[in-house]
């Protein structure tokens, strides 16, 4: 198992890397299919995407290609997004466990 989730971590980056689609698109649905737990999905792809973007930031920051404005509109509306998305997650959690 390990071997194939070495792959498919390497696919999913390298598509992330090509193309700048989230890996979180790809890598949340294939652990559940493989039977990992909801919410440990996210959490480990929230984890691993955040390794893989800080890279890509790096990149990105050194060739200049950052429009800081455009990042400070979608911080506005994706955080309080990512935020009441946790809590939605923690209360399915805590309510499943009743």
């Amino acid at each position: 198992m390990s071997v194939g989730i070495i792959t498919m971590g390497f696919l999913i980056g390298s598509l992330g890397g090509l193309t700048g689609v989230g890996g979180a698109i790809l890598l949340t649905p294939f652990l559940i299919f493989i039977g990992i737990n909801l919410v440990i999905a996210v959490g480990t792809d929230l984890v691993y995407n955040s390794i893989t973007k800080l890279f890509g930031t790096i990149q990105q920051w050194r060739q200049k290609t950052i429009n800081y404005q455009l990042v400070v509109y979608l911080a506005i509306g994706s955080v309080p997004g990512a935020i009441l998305a946790v809590l939605f997650l923690n209360f399915s959690v805590r309510m499943h466990d009743l």
